[in-house]
């Protein structure tokens, strides 16, 4: 028997030795799969590209931000909570002194005007078109 030389296959010889030994019928049935596995492929790929893509986009607008660092997160809210007591101190030492006079005087007198209040905010629509019953002249 004579031995053949054999050489080396490229992968293109491969490819076409493999092409041409499957039968149409088995690629036909194939090609479903294929395309459901390659949807697959690209679907993971999109979504890997996407994720890089955000991480990418954080990481440049960290490096870009003063935000990150502590130390100026720290100093930017103390310098906002002062600014705020500064400029709105007076309307805020007011407003709670008021709310305490009021406990005082519902505790020490009485609790009727909150009663009273409550009643008419909790009926006010009932109120409003009673007024307005009576103020009509038909």
């Amino acid at each position: 028997m004579a031995e053949e030389k054999k050489t080396p296959e490229t992968k293109k010889d491969v490819e076409q030795n493999t092409s041409e030994a499957q039968p149409v019928d088995l690629k036909k049935e194939n090609t479903g799969n294929n395309r459901m596995e390659e949807a697959a492929e690209a679907a993971q790929k999109g979504a890997q590209a996407a994720t890089d893509s955000a991480k990418q986009a954080f990481v440049k607008v960290k490096e870009r931000s003063e935000w990150s660092n502590p130390f100026v997160v720290v100093i930017t809210a103390i310098v906002l909570l002062v600014a705020v007591r500064v400029l709105f101190g007076t309307i805020f030492d007011k407003f709670f002194g008021f709310v305490g006079e009021l406990l005082l005087a519902a505790v020490k007198q009485g609790a009727w005007p909150i009663v009273f209040a409550g009643f008419i905010i909790y009926y006010r629509k009932e109120i409003r078109e009673l007024l307005n019953r009576l103020g009509r002249k038909d």
